[in-house]
Parts: structure tokens; C-alpha cells; sequence
């Protein structure tokens, strides 16, 4: 009966994909701010060819560090991040403990990457129409593929140890 429970609950590809998609217009405009703002105060421009490694670096850093604060926030603070609450979603750990930074962390290591590749993907098939780009999204749709499993998890699930539910 439990198992019947955990499986109602579990939220589909759907609506995980439609989470992922808000949060990547939200992160894409967080990525805008946080770059103007590095811009001004560091007079660094990107689009310099001569751009110090340094600053280069600090920037890529700043991007990297506010990606994990918009995303280990959420999940900490309230189980889910606003893509999450738009498709009435939610991050729980499997021990029923709340979300800390160490989980949250690890979730972002693993899924991170899974995502970044298959948009690089998707950018390079757009224009090129390159068959081998759309070889990008194989480790994501892998990973998507597993929540037609009995645990219901995508490898960044499975590693974390947590779970996307319905609310």
C-alpha cells in the first residue's frame, strides 16, 4: 500500500521538465543581474578577447555561487524552488529529514552538469542541425528515464537521496 502512496505522489516528467524550464528563465535572469553587477563594479567585459583570466574566473565563480544559492535556498527553505511551486512540486529527502546544504549541494554537483550539457546540446543542434549535437542530451535523458523506474528518482535524486513529489 505504501509503494502504491509513493507512486501516486511522485511527480511526473511533465511537470519536472516544465519546473526546469521556469527555473531556467529565472536563473537566466538572476545570470543577467549578477553579470551587470560584476560588470560595473569590476569594469571586467566579456566580450573583450583580452579579459584577465582573473577576471574571467571571478566571474564564472559568482555565476556558479549564485546558481547554488538560488537553488540550495529554495530546496532548504521551503523544499522547492519557484518553478517548483509554479508546478506544485517538491524536493524531499527520503529519510524525511528537511533539505540541508550538504544535500542540496550534491543534488545541484549532479544535476547541474546533466543540464548545462544537455543545453549545449540543444544550442548547438539549433543552428548547425548536427546530428552528433543531440549526443548532448543523452546523459540528461538517461537520467530522466530512470523516474520510469519503481524508486521514481533521476540520477540527481538517486544520488541525494531525495525525491521530487507532488504538493
Amino acid at each position: 500500500m505504501k509503494d502504491q502512496q509513493e507512486t501516486n505522489r511522485s511527480a511526473g516528467l511533465l511537470r519536472q521538465l516544465g519546473a526546469a524550464v521556469y527555473d531556467g528563465l529565472l536563473i537566466a535572469a538572476v545570470f543577467m543581474v549578477v553579470t551587470f553587477v560584476v560588470l560595473r563594479v569590476t569594469g571586467y567585459d566579456p566580450m573583450r578577447s583580452k579579459a584577465s583570466l582573473l577576471a574571467q574566473s571571478m566571474h564564472q565563480c559568482v555565476l556558479i555561487l549564485a546558481l547554488a544559492m538560488y537553488f540550495g535556498h529554495a530546496w532548504i527553505r521551503r523544499g522547492q524552488t519557484l518553478g517548483m511551486k509554479a508546478w506544485k512540486i517538491s524536493l524531499v529527502r527520503l529519510d524525511g529529514h528537511r533539505i540541508d546544504w550538504r544535500t542540496a549541494l550534491t543534488r545541484l554537483t549532479i544535476a547541474a552538469p546533466l543540464w548545462l550539457l544537455a543545453l549545449a546540446g540543444m544550442l548547438w543542434y539549433m543552428p548547425s542541425h548536427e546530428p552528433r549535437a543531440l549526443l548532448a542530451l543523452l546523459p540528461q535523458a538517461v537520467s530522466l528515464l530512470l523516474l520510469y523506474t519503481p524508486r521514481h528518482q533521476t540520477l540527481p535524486d538517486w544520488v541525494s537521496r531525495t525525491r521530487i513529489v507532488r504538493d
